[in-house]
């Protein structure tokens, strides 16, 4: 009698976490390849690569049978470390789901972000925002000063966590950069010093207030902050919505230094 093969709607395989991977590329087992995913295209196409840490989604570069680029920042974001054990479950196409298992044989746990949370957050992050421009003095977080193109930002954990600035109404509508006056578009940071600078993101929430948010994590792993610090911005030329350009200048928190 002949044997029959029932494979299986969503095909998994795993892969163990050794030094190298971490650093370079992880490989698709062939034999995953030759099973579940002859005739599919994939040389050279970007596989979609998803979790349970949140609803994104991460476009990771293949070539031959692994994962190239974008592979280091998805392990980086989700804690992935020598030891780990993950498995890939087939959804169709070039998408996986990714499940993470750590030294202790069972699923990584990540800090739940859930709506409530994400709306306790925005209440919190207006509150202070109407906080600061009512208080003077080093006392207050975010720092109006007389000239109204200057702004600042004493630095929080939330300009570090959740990986975006948002810029303060008032300022912003003295300054054209509420949604009433400009369109979402990429804005430059300069250095006041050694005129390095940086490309960032500007976007505006539903009420109107801009935000700084793409790019805006480089930025601050570049300056190196710290909760504590200061950084003073000077809009220096907003002509046009392609020409957006903020001087900063940092101080640093003495008390962060070794």
């Amino acid at each position: 009698m002949a044997k029959t093969t029932v494979l299986p709607s969503n095909p998994h395989f795993f892969k163990f976490i050794l030094p190298a991977k971490l650093q370079g590329n992880l490989s698709i087992p062939k034999a995953f390849i030759k099973d579940y995913l002859e005739g599919e295209k994939y040389q050279g196409k970007k596989a979609i690569l998803r979790t349970r840490k949140s609803g994104k989604s991460w476009i990771v570069s293949t070539k031959g049978y692994c994962f190239t680029d974008g592979w280091e920042d998805f392990a980086r974001e989700h804690g992935v470390d020598v030891g780990d054990l993950l498995v890939f479950k087939h959804q169709g196409g070039f998408t996986f789901e990714v499940i993470v298992f750590d030294a202790t044989m069972c699923e990584k746990e990540y800090p739940k972000v859930d709506q409530l949370f994400m709306e306790k957050a925005r209440a919190a992050e207006e509150k202070e925002n109407k906080f600061a421009q009512c208080l003077e003095g080093t006392a207050r977080r975010i720092k109006r000063v007389k000239d109204h193109s200057c702004l600042t930002i004493v630095i929080q954990p939330s300009h570090i966590d959740w990986k975006t600035l948002s810029i303060p109404a008032k300022f912003g509508r003295e300054n054209r950069l509420d949604k009433n006056s400009i369109q979402p578009c990429m804005i430059t940071l300069k250095d006041s010093k050694n005129g390095k600078s940086w490309k960032v993101g500007l976007r505006h929430k539903d009420n109107g207030q801009a935000i700084l948010s793409r790019g805006w994590p480089r930025f601050v792993n570049a300056n190196k902050f710290k909760i504590g610090d200061e950084c003073t911005f000077k809009l220096v030329s907003n002509g046009s919505k392609t020409k957006i350009v903020m001087e900063f200048k940092v101080s640093k928190n003495l008390n962060h230094e070794a």
